[in-house]
């Protein structure tokens, strides 16, 4: 019986989902169905009835759950008192931008101390103060602290080469004015930049696709469906050889990593952090030697 485990079982418990357990954990589904399988032969009894699409709790193993997070919370209790958080070998972190270039930090992070375990979200969910780190824009202040300027970057204009605009070495929003555009969703920090950079020249911009994923972002402007204002450094590279990121209004867009001091945090966040830095500073020097 290992702790991920029993991590697991609560959490499939409440939202009665392995596929939303598996997004919180950052897993795929596969792995919380098998892990909850080894431990339901462990303990000699199924814990959840497998419907369509949910799960549902068995009445056996109601006792069991409860006991379960007394027993982590207890443990939890434990791990604060040492001033470490789950014995400073979970860290939290939230990639609110550059989720690229956070990815390749973690990796070398595994790397170096496989034994610690990495949770990494996109939006933060319901609790923001729960992360570690945070990866984000200026406007984050769940943490109370102040963050350490990460990255600046550019924001560029990506349009599929099949466009005469591509052409145009430099861009203007009137270039563009009567252009299809592709947005993020009208919450995420890139869309109101996108907007602002808009408003600022006087221009709606016509947006005929937005979408939460970054990838069908860019996938739509593979396809020509549209152009899109994007950010050059953090989004370097994501992009197929049909489309050019060419300079556009000279607006930059900078983001910053903040550190949960109220968590206490641990020498791995810390190291962490540290390379979240140093991927950052890399990444910035390498598109300015390819520019």
């Amino acid at each position: 019986m290992e702790l991920l485990q029993l991590k697991y079982f609560v959490e499939a418990a409440r939202c009665e989902n392995f596929s939303k357990t598996a997004a919180k954990f950052g897993v795929p589904p596969s792995d919380i169905s098998q892990s909850i399988k080894r431990l339901e032969r462990e303990l000699g009894c199924e814990l959840f009835e497998r419907r369509p699409n949910s799960v549902v709790l068995t009445e056996r193993a109601a006792d069991f759950r409860e006991g379960v997070v007394m027993a982590l919370a207890e443990l939890e209790d434990a791990t604060k008192a040492l001033g470490v958080g789950s014995s400073g070998r979970q860290i939290r972190i939230l990639a609110a931008s550059v989720r690229r270039i956070v990815m390749q930090a973690v990796e070398n992070f595994k790397r170096q101390y496989p034994e610690v375990e990495i949770f990494v979200s996109y939006d933060g969910g319901d609790d923001p103060e729960s992360f570690d780190l945070a990866v984000a824009g200026a406007d984050f202040s769940h943490f109370g602290t102040q963050g350490d300027l990460l990255l600046e970057e550019e924001m560029v204009l990506a349009v599929n080469k099949s466009n005469p605009i591509s052409q145009k070495k430099v861009i203007t929003p009137s270039d563009v004015a009567a252009e299809a555009f592709i947005s993020m969703g009208k919450e995420s920090a890139l869309s109101r930049m996108t907007e602002k950079i808009f408003l600022e020249a006087g221009i709606n911009p016509g947006v005929s696709v937005r979408s939460d994923d970054p990838f069908y972002v860019r996938r739509c402007v593979e396809l020509s469906l549209g152009m899109a204002i994007v950010p050059e450094v953090s989004w370097r590279g994501l992009f197929g050889d049909d489309v050019v990121l060419r300079p556009f209004t000279g607006a930059k867009r900078r983001i910053f990593l903040y550190v949960n001091e109220r968590k206490r945090p641990s020498d791995y966040t810390r190291i962490l952090a540290d390379m979240l830095a140093e991927e950052c500073e890399s990444e910035s020097l390498l598109s300015k030697s390819e520019q």
